[in-house]
């Protein structure tokens, strides 16, 4: 099991130096492709007021933009596999969910108001 161990921590290790490097190249053709059109500009679009269907549409279109914009599910994955692997059990969700040998301390989770 211990081989197998090393094998993925070292997969792990070789991913994230590619993903880490990988974001170079990708800001700057993101940078590129933001300046390449700027010649072509035409600001005549802020000169008037549009619809408000229109503008509902636009909003409407930017949406699934911002939906993948702000995607950090991979990232997240990694980050809680990764913290799998160092914590363990404890590592396994919320206090109230684990078993009680790992919980630190007494208390119960969610902690309890006193009734005085």
């Amino acid at each position: 099991m211990a081989p197998m161990m090393a094998v993925m921590l070292t997969g792990q290790r070789i991913m994230l130096i590619i993903t880490q490097w990988l974001v170079y190249p990708l800001t700057l053709i993101l940078l590129g492709v933001t300046l390449y059109p700027i010649p072509t500009w035409n600001f005549s679009a802020f000169r008037g007021v549009p619809s408000a269907g229109d503008f509902l549409m636009s909003v409407w279109m930017i949406i699934p933009v911002l939906t993948f914009a702000f995607n950090h599910s991979p990232a997240i994955s990694q980050f809680s596999v990764a913290m799998k692997h160092e914590y363990g059990d404890r590592a396994s969700g919320p206090p109230w969910r684990r078993s009680s040998s790992s919980r630190v301390g007494s208390q119960p989770w969610p902690p309890r108001a006193s009734c005085r």
